[in-house]
């Protein structure tokens, strides 16, 4: 959806205990299920050494494109065939949402798990 691509480049990463926050500025993704990065052909998972630097080193990179889809709850494509995925979760297993996204003083859209 074009409403969810970041008109600013990734400018923050915050990791709390059980999610993650990635900053466009003012729009926030925040990701409560397990993610799965793809940089240069590697996958990375949350919890896997070098997660976190890869994660980081995603900043003052353009997200291109943002798809919810089957396959991933959340795909966000960054320029240079970079991307951090969302896997699909349970309420069960995950908590009720999967993630969201929003603007600071705007509306917010919250995926939930099945």
């Amino acid at each position: 959806r074009p409403e969810f691509v970041p008109p600013e480049r990734l400018s923050q990463v915050v990791f709390v205990h059980d999610y993650i926050q990635l900053f466009f500025q003012d729009h926030i993704f925040t990701i409560y299920n397990a993610v799965e990065l793809s940089i240069g052909g590697r996958h990375h998972r949350r919890g896997e050494p070098g997660f976190a630097d890869a994660l980081i080193g995603l900043i003052g990179k353009r997200a291109v494109s943002v798809v919810s889809q089957t396959q991933y709850s959340l795909e966000i494509a960054f320029e240079d065939d970079e991307f951090v995925r969302v896997l699909p979760g349970s309420a069960e297993a995950n908590g009720p949402e999967a993630w969201q996204f929003g603007e600071f003083d705007g509306p917010v859209i919250v995926e939930l798990n099945a």
